[in-house]
């Protein structure tokens, strides 16, 4: 993994603004950093940075950013394409000739050069890309079709300045242009949802996404999804011989390094599995992390030991108290450029931090739920209850917003779209604020006329997935400089998946397809626990610092420090998330201040 930013411009490119702004990718890439400054056609500025975490191919001669004489085309690439050995054979059958050994990115210069943009739908993995063609005057950005890259940029007539990083653009444009309606979707929804971000000139590209931008005027020439999952919707025949196959097929690809790879081990079926499927790939030891809890009702390393003892892993772990946290709150926030707030993001943080002392890459479950419908919230959406919506919506008008989400009521109501959204966004935390909502959920529930369960996978995959889960693994990742591998992401294995009957998914058996999987080496007692998720105490972190909290959240006029302090009488975990998100969202805007100063 890595970070960039890139500048091209009518203008002269200021060196000092860009230096400033290249600071904030540091984290990404810390094993090297080269710049490239250039005309392009004698008429346009080209500024380029990239920070390097160096993973394939470790030699000065795949370091990037990368040119190509012949075409006249340069690229910057953040990620990591598994197939690029087969994508370079069939470069090589064309003729083609290479000047590094084994470069990935080289693949991705020469592909592009060759193929055009349409070479993006050969690439298997996770990525954003930035491609400059000078014979045709053009600049591609691409990004991976789950959104597991980040690709951010802000164009005017002068020019385009693009990044891995939301505060890099904003600190080489100096300028914060807050957008207040996406400050009210960050409190609903979690997140600001692509292609927006919390300022109006600044945009990010949507998964499977690509953008065409001419380098004549700045005009935007082509924009469209390359990939959705609504395209693979079928009804096939499920067949689990397949689906192991495609599974063991993201697992193997995920081990091409040419540094050592490690695996994260929660002790759950997801990581457990691709423990087990790691195991019978290498057949030596596997190097597992985890991390413990303080608090006996949050802590699974019982599971995570016998998982590890079970497959003879090399394990590790670290241990996070969430009455004295061993990291800075507020820093781990910072490192998120755009706001967050699931607690999640506190151990995440704590466990790349001791990967990264001995590896560079690790191997997640991220993924498995959304596959194979692990959720709750699917379980129990779609065991629709026996009270009309309208019922449910009188009866939480009932229930003071500051009490929490209501989503107990939710559970018995007849409609499984409802509880879906009760479970997965907070629109009642704007009724404590006295905001509106803008609705865009609803974006991301399909129309088409298809059994809710798959409808409520792909909601899944478009909202929680891409947009949260992804955004989350990234920024605690990429902060300690660890790349992080998902096996249960893998395009083919999730387009198998929508394609079928799902006649693997059992209500009353969450996970089945993968319990049978290790049955042979679990009890019952492992395989139908609860599961946990990956949480902490941060009840007591929250109300133990309210005075700190409220303080930090006082400074942003747009909320309502009395209507805040609600959430503070009632001291439940999901207050303590709200209170969490918007301490969040005030961390992150008095820093974007900060930034444009």
């Amino acid at each position: 993994m890595c970070g960039f930013i890139g500048a091209i411009s009518n203008s002269i490119i200021d060196d000092s603004k860009f230096q400033d702004a290249d600071k904030f990718l540091e984290c990404r890439g810390p094993d090297d950093h080269k710049w490239m400054e250039k005309k392009l056609n004698k008429k346009k500025n080209l500024l380029f940075s990239f920070h390097r975490l160096s993973i394939i191919d470790l030699s000065e001669n795949a370091s990037q950013p990368m040119s190509s004489n012949k075409y006249k085309s340069e690229i910057m690439f953040n990620g990591e394409i598994y197939n690029y050995p087969s994508l370079r054979k069939e470069i090589e059958k064309s003729g083609e000739q290479f000047t590094t050994s084994h470069s990935d990115t080289e693949t991705l210069l020469l592909g592009f050069s060759l193929k055009g943009k349409s070479f993006v739908n050969e690439l298997e993995g996770q990525f954003s890309i930035a491609f400059v063609n000078s014979k045709n005057n053009t600049l591609t950005l691409f990004r991976d079709r789950l959104g597991q890259k980040p690709m951010y940029y802000s164009i005017n007539k002068d020019g385009i300045v693009f990044s891995s990083n939301f505060k890099s653009i904003l600190s080489y444009k100096k300028d914060l242009n807050l957008d207040i309606e996406q400050m009210t979707n960050f409190i609903e929804l979690g997140i600001v949802p692509s292609p927006n971000t919390l300022d109006k000139d600044i945009f990010k590209l949507c998964p499977g996404e690509l953008i065409e931008i001419s380098l004549d005027d700045f005009t935007i020439l082509e924009q469209y999804r390359y990939w959705q999952l609504e395209d693979f919707i079928d009804n096939k025949n499920f067949d689990e011989k397949e689906f192991f196959k495609l599974f063991h097929s993201a697992v193997k690809k995920r081990l091409i390094s040419d540094v050592p790879v490690a695996s994260l081990l929660s002790g759950g079926i997801d990581s457990t599995s691709i423990l087990k499927s790691l195991t019978e790939i290498n057949n030596e030891p596997v190097n597992t992390y985890s991390i413990n809890n303080t608090d006996q009702k949050y802590d699974e390393s019982y599971w995570s030991f016998l998982a590890s003892n079970t497959f003879n892993s090399n394990h590790m772990f670290e241990i996070i108290d969430g009455n004295n946290l061993q990291i800075n709150p507020v820093e781990v926030i910072k490192s998120f450029d755009e706001p967050y707030a699931d607690p999640s993001i506190f151990p995440s943080n704590l466990v790349y931090r001791t990967i990264s002392n001995n590896y560079k890459v690790a191997i997640s479950g991220d993924g498995g739920d959304e596959l194979i419908g692990g959720y709750e919230k699917i379980h129990q959406s779609i065991n629709k209850g026996f009270i009309s919506s309208k019922l449910i919506f009188i009866l939480k008008k009932l229930i003071p917003s500051f009490f929490g989400t209501a989503n107990n009521l939710e559970k018995f109501s007849n409609s499984p779209i409802g509880q879906y959204k009760s479970l997965t966004i907070d629109n009642r935390l704007l009724n404590v604020l006295s905001l509106n909502s803008q609705n865009t959920f609803e974006n991301f529930l399909i129309k088409e006329d298809i059994p809710i369960l798959k409808k409520l996978l792909i909601a899944d995959y478009k909202f929680y997935l891409s947009e949260l889960m992804m955004h989350k693994v990234d920024r605690t990742s990429m902060a300690n400089s660890v790349e992080i591998r998902s096996p249960f992401l893998d395009h083919k294995l999730v387009e198998y998946v929508i394609s079928s009957n799902l006649s693997f998914f059992e209500k009353s058996n969450p996970k089945k397809i993968l319990k049978n999987y290790l049955k042979e080496d679990f009890d019952d007692e492992f395989l139908e626990r609860k599961k946990m998720g990956f949480v902490f105490d941060l009840e007591s972190w929250i109300f133990g610092n309210k005075d700190m909290i409220l303080s930090e959240i006082d400074t942003i006029n747009y909320l309502q420090i009395q209507k805040v302090k609600k959430l503070f009488k009632y001291k439940s975990r999901i207050n303590s998330i709200r209170i969490l998100k918007l301490f969040t969202l005030s961390v992150l805007i008095n820093e974007y201040k900060s930034i444009t100063d």
